[in-house]
C-alpha cells in the first residue's frame, strides 16, 4: 500500500516536555508535523503512549482504506513556537511499527518517532 511506502520513508519528530502544578506532574510528548498529543507520568510512559497512539492511528487509517496522517492538521502555531524555543537535554528514538495492531500488519513500516526531551 502506497501509504504503508510513504510512512517507511518519514520519520516524527516529538518534543517531551514536563509539566506540573498544584502537586500533579506529568510528561507530555508533542509530534512537530501533526497535531498528536500525550501525556504521562514518567518518560517512558509518555513515549510510549505517544508511539501507540501514532500505531493506532495507522492501523485505523489503514483498516478503512484511507491515508495515515491524511487527514491529521498541524499543531497549532502556539505550540509550535512554544516547541522551537526549547532546547533538548536528551534524545532517544523509538521504532512505529514493530508491534502487531489487531487486524492490520504494521511489523513493515519501519518508520521512527524521534524524542527530543527538553
Amino acid at each position: 500500500m502506497d501509504s504503508q511506502k510513504n510512512f517507511v520513508e518519514n520519520s516524527l519528530t516529538v518534543s517531551v516536555m514536563p509539566r506540573g502544578s498544584d502537586g500533579y506532574f506529568c510528561f507530555v510528548a508533542q509530534c512537530h508535523e501533526y497535531d498528536i498529543c500525550v501525556q504521562g507520568s514518567s518518560l517512558d510512559e509518555c513515549q510510549s503512549r505517544f508511539v501507540t497512539a501514532v500505531e493506532g492511528h495507522i492501523a485505523l487509517a489503514i483498516s478503512m482504506g484511507r491515508t495515515p496522517f491524511a487527514d491529521l492538521p498541524a499543531p497549532p502555531a502556539e505550540i509550535l513556537a512554544e516547541l522551537t524555543g526549547r532546547v533538548p537535554t536528551q534524545a532517544s528514538s523509538r521504532p512505529i511499527g514493530r508491534r502487531a495492531a489487531t487486524g492490520v500488519d504494521l511489523q513493515n513500516l519501519g518508520g521512527r518517532a524521534t524524542f527530543a526531551i527538553a
